[in-house]
C-alpha cells in the first residue's frame, strides 16, 4: 500500500476488541469481576497486590508483580478454561481441561491424506504458560480442535481458494505469537489525531466478551 501510487478515500476506522493501552487495559478485573466471573473477594486481593495483567512491552521491563499474584492469575484462568471466554453466558460446547483430546487431526489435500497438530492452551499463550507453570494440567489440554478442523477440511480450503502449497490451518500458532513485538502506544494514542483530522472511529467490544 504505502509503495504504490493508488490513492484511498479514507472516512473512518473501526477498531474491534482492539488492545486500547497497557494501563486501560488492566481494568480487565473490575469486568470479570461485575460479570461476575471472579469472586469480590479475588477482586479485592487483586486490586490491593497492584497486580499487572499481561504487561508486555519489548523496550520497557516488567513491573513488578508480588508472587501471590502468580496465585491470582492461576485462580482466573482456571475459572476462564470451564468458560466460553469469548461469550462469559453462553453455555460452552467444550470445557476445559480435555487432555484425553488426541493430539493430531488429519484431512485430505488434493488427494493426500495429511496430518496437523492440534494446539494446545500453553503454545496460544506464553503469559498463561509461565504462569500457570509447565506441569499445569490446562497448559498441555487441546483447545480449538474443532476449529481446525472445520478450516482445514478439503472443502473448505477449496472454498477459500487455499492453494495446496499453503500449510493447514493452526489456532493461535505459538510459532508466529510467540514473535509478536508489543508496542508502547497500543492504539489509544491515535484517537484524537483521527478525531482532529474528521475522521470517524467506532470501537466497540463485546459487553460479555472476556478475552
Amino acid at each position: 500500500m504505502h509503495k504504490s501510487n493508488d490513492t484511498y478515500n479514507f472516512k473512518g476506522i473501526t477498531v474491534g476488541n482492539g488492545y486500547t493501552s497497557n494501563t486501560e487495559n488492566q481494568l480487565s478485573y473490575d469486568v470479570y469481576q461485575q460479570l461476575t466471573v471472579i469472586s469480590y473477594d479475588l477482586w479485592k486481593k487483586i486490586r490491593k497486590a497492584g497486580c499487572y495483567w499481561d504487561f508486555n512491552l519489548e523496550d520497557k521491563p516488567q513491573p513488578y508483580n508480588p508472587p501471590e499474584c502468580n496465585d491470582y492469575f492461576a485462580v482466573v484462568f482456571e475459572t476462564f478454561m470451564h468458560a466460553n471466554i469469548y461469550d462469559l453466558y453462553r453455555h460452552n460446547y467444550n470445557p476445559l481441561p480435555g487432555n484425553s483430546k488426541p493430539r493430531n487431526g488429519s484431512a485430505m489435500v488434493n488427494g493426500t491424506l495429511r496430518e496437523y497438530n492440534y494446539s494446545t492452551v500453553g503454545q496460544r499463550d506464553r503469559n498463561l504458560r509461565n504462569m500457570l507453570g509447565k506441569d499445569h494440567p490446562l497448559v498441555n489440554t487441546i483447545v480449538g480442535d474443532e476449529q481446525q478442523d472445520y478450516f482445514n477440511r478439503e472443502d473448505v480450503r477449496q472454498a477459500l481458494r487455499i492453494p495446496n502449497s499453503i500449510p493447514f490451518y493452526d489456532q493461535c500458532n505459538a510459532y508466529i505469537g510467540d514473535t509478536y513485538k508489543s508496542q508502547r502506544e497500543a492504539s489509544v494514542w491515535i484517537w484524537p489525531i483521527l478525531k482532529a483530522y474528521g475522521y470517524k472511529l467506532l470501537y466497540f467490544e463485546g459487553d460479555t466478551d472476556g478475552s
